[in-house]
């Protein structure tokens, strides 16, 4: 009787199954979290996404925490302003990370094309992803397939929402209701039922505002862009008056620098800063200013007409001479080290 041959033919392993097989026992495993606008709710819903995946990805033993990667107030529709989605890409392919658990597809990308693309890029890598919502495992057979399900359909929900946003801004327009950041808008506030309110004491700025330019002062307005510290000597010297403005309720925490900046260069100030403040203490012992509280539009509004008024006259010029001298007598590096030197040995 012949023998019969038996030849063995080895099961081939796809390079996605060496790599998972070939692993270290505890999966190097990251979170990522993302919500696409900055409203209270969402926010929460944020915290809330990076809170469960940290502990969850924590209490795992057989899993090694990789980090927690998140965009906040950032649209999925494309990935290209999502810095915390580039940055756990980036550490995936640098090898530091073996699985991604993400709450939903639609939180990863609602774009198809982008949520694929990735997808594919970390399967190659043996890379896995996880969504928790739709319970897919991306190294998975059938994962790639649902996941062109999901993301499809994602993003014609986002694409859907647009439109309805849209809509939604257009028949307010119709109807007469104007959406207007009033928190940004100098002069308007809003009333009870939503319209606009003129706010009658920012209106005396803007008046002002519109009278200067009407009596043709809008030459004499001069934007400076920000300045490097070397350069602060030129542009402290460009200026008949300098603001220096605190908000209102952080008396003692803070003292604007630029002042001692504007005393130095012989420069009177214009103060928004509330009583009992350092630096409007400073201002009214050295006499190099006029001061008004913060949100006293009609006071602010009278001090710059003020200075207008008397631009180039003595009272102004004695002011910025009068902070120089103060700074000099008071102020300086020397001065400065002695008094704290005696109050040391008062300790």
């Amino acid at each position: 009787m012949t023998e019969r041959k038996v030849t063995t033919i080895p099961a081939s392993i796809s390079r996605s199954a060496e790599l998972y097989s070939t692993r270290i026992a505890k999966r190097r495993v990251a979170g990522y979290a993302r919500v696409s606008t900055d409203h209270d709710e969402q926010l929460t819903s944020y915290q809330a996404q990076v809170d469960y995946y940290t502990r969850y990805i924590k209490s795992r033993d057989d899993w090694e925490f990789a980090g927690m990667y998140t965009d906040e107030g950032i649209s999925a529709t494309n990935t290209h302003r999502r810095e915390g989605f580039k940055a756990m890409l980036a550490d995936a392919k640098a090898g530091k990370i073996d699985l991604i658990i993400t709450k939903s597809v639609s939180r990863f990308a609602r774009n198809t094309v982008d949520s694929l693309t990735a997808v594919r890029e970390l399967k190659s890598i043996g890379v896995e992803i996880y969504f928790e919502k739709e319970n897919i495992w991306t190294l998975d057979s059938k994962g790639e397939l649902l996941i062109t399900i999901m993301s499809s359909l994602a993003q014609e929900e986002s694409r859907s929402i647009s439109e309805n946003v849209t809509w939604g801004h257009r028949k307010r327009f119709a109807d007469g209701k104007a959406m207007i950041p009033f928190s940004n808008v100098l002069g308007f506030e809003r009333g009870e039922d939503g319209q606009i309110l003129v706010n009658q004491e920012q209106a005396v700025i803007v008046k002002m505002i519109f009278r200067m330019f009407l009596e043709g002062m809008t030459p004499h307005v001069v934007f400076i862009p920000y300045q490097e510290k070397e350069d602060l000597i030129y542009s402290f010297n460009a200026g008949d008056v300098h603001w220096c403005v605190n908000a209102k309720g952080i008396k003692g925490v803070s003292c604007p620098s630029k002042a001692y900046g504007i005393m130095a260069a012989g420069k009177p100030i214009l103060g928004v800063l509330e009583s009992g403040t350092e630096v409007r203490g400073l201002i009214e012992d050295s006499e190099c200013g006029k001061c008004c509280e913060p949100g006293d539009y009609v006071e602010v509004a009278d001090l710059i007409r003020w200075y207008i008024e008397n631009a180039g006259t003595g009272d102004v010029k004695k002011m910025g001479q009068n902070g120089r001298k103060f700074l000099e007598e008071n102020l300086t590096k020397d001065i400065s080290v002695d008094k704290y030197i005696n109050e040391i040995k008062k300790l």
